[in-house]
């Protein structure tokens, strides 16, 4: 099985949209109707309006996990199917 090959299994399409799906979802907290409902100045986080923190905090860091998450569980299925090559052998 190659490196293009694990695109193309099922497991690794359901993880795939499973991350999209999730990308989606942290975009659309950002867009007018959602980003509305935190558009507020009084409660403060971390000394920021809610809103400045979800914006320029709270969103990288989840879009951040995200990303990481879906890069180490490629590396993770790249190293155990690495392994197991080495068994057949």
């Amino acid at each position: 099985m190659g490196e293009h090959q694990l695109l193309f299994n099922e497991k690794a399409k359901k993880r795939v949209m499973y991350h999209l799906f999730v990308a989606l979802i942290l975009f659309f907290i950002f867009v007018w109707p959602v980003a509305k409902l935190f558009n507020r100045i009084e409660p403060f986080v971390l000394g920021v309006p809610l809103y400045v923190f979800m914006e320029w905090i709270l969103g990288p860091f989840l879009v951040f996990l995200n990303i990481l998450a879906y890069l180490l569980w490629f590396e993770r299925a790249d190293k155990t199917e690495t392994e197991g090559s080495k068994k057949e052998a």
